[in-house]
């Protein structure tokens, strides 16, 4: 058996930095927390509260962070369009990458 971890373990772990959920659930449907969090840094910050051009090449990255784009992935994808503003131009390109991307599962 092992040993209770002791008070220096926990202080450790009190100083490490907090993880954060890698999916959040919208609706019953599992979402990466990576993509909606860039959404929402993107329309948070300075702006008219819109995902811009820039922003939507933030948010490709979270999309497009493994060996390729999952179901999960691209639920998310249509959720963040339908929930978040964007730009026509914004919106086009992210289309555009996503169907370009490689789909896995």
């Amino acid at each position: 058996a092992r040993p209770a971890p002791g008070p220096a373990l926990g202080r450790l772990r009190a100083l490490a930095p907090a993880r954060h959920a890698y999916y959040e659930t919208i609706d019953g449907k599992k979402m990466d927390a990576g993509i909606l969090e860039a959404c929402r840094k993107a329309v948070a910050g300075r702006g008219d509260g819109r995902i811009s051009l820039s922003d939507a090449d933030e948010v490709l990255k979270a999309v497009v962070d493994g060996d390729g784009v999952t179901a999960v992935e691209r639920a998310t994808c249509a959720h963040a369009l339908d929930a978040f503003t964007w730009t026509e131009q914004a919106r086009n390109k992210f289309v555009r990458e996503l169907l370009l991307a490689r789909h896995v599962e």
